[in-house]
């Protein structure tokens, strides 16, 4: 029950594990339909659900909890479409007696909140920060006119307006409670704007002699990235000192940035010269400008970024063949196939395989190595155990257990991806050690393979 227009998804295929990740099928709430529009750093996911009754429902998923009903708000339907890392969602529902959808805002001690319906139509929530703000848009019955809102618990649910002319809607919401999207002008062209509760809605006006401009994302240094046209589309980036800069292309005069980070990093997608309309992600930065991304395998084929890793990974879409991950030191691996709609900062991909929820999680790979081996009975040896993923270690802190077959020798925490135990027990003999990675609510326990350490007299 999507009602957002603006959207990166793709049906994958062919499975391939450069990383190694585990599918979890989430189930239903009683039906045969389910589906994961967005999970949060700590591996909590929304999106909706068929019930046993034939109803569509919003839904919190959890590891520890396994998959919560968020009812409606009166009415047959409702859909859970973002989730911050407090645990708030904010959706769209049906009221009790009315046809249209109202956005709301769920907590686990409030429930299911109506923010109402400005415009008196559909209308949808589909952007949440860290604070528990939202926003979204508000239709009028005949959906003539949309136009973006932003809710807060400090100023209610506020209509946005336009530029000056009809339509108005959001792409994005950072943590200060700004709002970027594109609006309508009087003349009909369409303008990037950026909205704060201070200054009303911004017009950030186009590059050059374009006409049109759209925004998709600003990060929570107010930065924001989009896309000009005038006779093309080309790839920007929007500061308050700096105004609106061309961003560059990959040589086929056509681009967009996609995603903005908080270092200033702009993700998007540029078409390749040539005339093959082959468009690869590419990454842009201050100091070394435009970076083609590329996409894996053999053949010509395209990819945009989805998600981006603050100054980490960026997530990528080949929409041709299978979703990808490219980091600085090791450029592109290929993860997985789903149909992907939500990314978290662990590196879980939530959405539906075969028209059920699925959360993919990837696989901490647990490497151990000993000082000396062989060594002697009685000498200190000093074990190492390392704790990496595609997105990098795992939380300082988190526990290593280190055994010597089923004998537990002792733990060490993680720090960076590392933790240590050192032990002079050692008997004389072959001893099989293994480290056993304790996992979390995001990551599963996962175990080394065995070191044979061998103790001489």
């Amino acid at each position: 029950m999507k009602l957002r227009g603006f959207a990166l998804l793709s049906l994958l295929a062919l499975p391939v594990s450069a990383q190694p990740y585990k599918t979890t099928q989430l189930g239903t709430l009683g039906g045969d339909y389910s589906v994961a529009f967005a999970v949060n750093s700590q591996g909590q996911v929304t999106g909706e659900s068929r019930t046993s009754n034939g109803q569509i429902h919003a839904l919190l998923w959890t590891k520890s909890g396994g998959m919560q009903d968020l009812g409606t708000l009166g009415g047959d339907a409702s859909s859970g479409q973002a989730i911050n890392d407090s645990g708030q969602i904010a959706g769209e529902s049906h009221p009790a007696g009315n046809a249209a959808f109202h956005p709301f805002r769920w907590t686990a001690s409030g429930g299911m909140q109506d923010l109402g319906s400005v415009q008196g139509g559909d209308s949808y929530a589909t952007l949440i920060n860290g604070s528990g703000q939202i926003a979204g848009g508000s239709c009028s019955p005949d959906r003539s006119v949309c136009h973006a809102f932003f809710w807060s618990t400090t100023a209610g649910t506020v209509d946005l307006g336009t530029l000056g002319g009809t339509n108005s809607s959001p792409s994005a919401l950072n943590d200060l409670g700004q709002v970027v999207g594109t609006s309508d002008l009087a003349n009909g062209s369409h303008h990037a704007f950026l909205w704060s509760n201070a200054t009303g809605m911004q017009d950030l006006g186009t590059l050059d002699t374009d006409t049109d401009s759209m925004a998709f994302a600003i990060n929570n240094s107010g930065q924001v990235t989009g896309s000009s046209s005038g006779s093309t589309w080309r790839a920007f980036r929007w500061t308050t000192a700096g105004g609106m800069v061309f961003l560059g292309d990959l040589g086929g005069n056509f681009g967009y940035g996609f995603l903005i980070d908080d270092a200033g990093r702009v993700a998007g997608s540029s078409l390749l010269p040539g005339g093959g309309n082959i468009v690869h992600s590419f990454l842009w930065t201050d100091s070394g400008g435009l970076h083609d991304l590329g996409a894996p395998g053999n053949k010509p084929a395209s990819s945009f970024p989805v998600f981006m890793y603050s100054s980490g990974p960026i997530m990528s879409n080949l929409t041709i063949t299978r979703l990808f991950l490219w980091t600085p030191p090791s450029g592109r691996k290929a993860i997985s196939g789903i149909e992907f709609f939500g990314f978290n900062q662990p590196g879980q991909i939530s959405g539906d395989k075969n028209h059920l929820a699925v959360l993919m999680t990837p696989v901490m790979q647990v490497s151990l190595k000993s000082s000396k081996n062989p060594s002697h009975a009685g000498v200190a040896v000093k074990l190492t155990a390392k704790v990496k993923g595609i997105v990098g270690p795992p939380p300082n802190g988190e526990q290593v257990q280190f055994k010597d077959g089923s004998t537990v020798l002792g733990s060490g925490a993680l720090a960076n991806g590392i933790a240590t135990f050192t032990t002079s027990s050692f008997s004389v003999g072959t001893h099989a050690i293994t480290a056993t990675y304790a996992g979390n609510e995001v990551y599963d326990a996962q175990v080394s393979k065995p070191v044979s350490q061998v103790v001489n007299p």
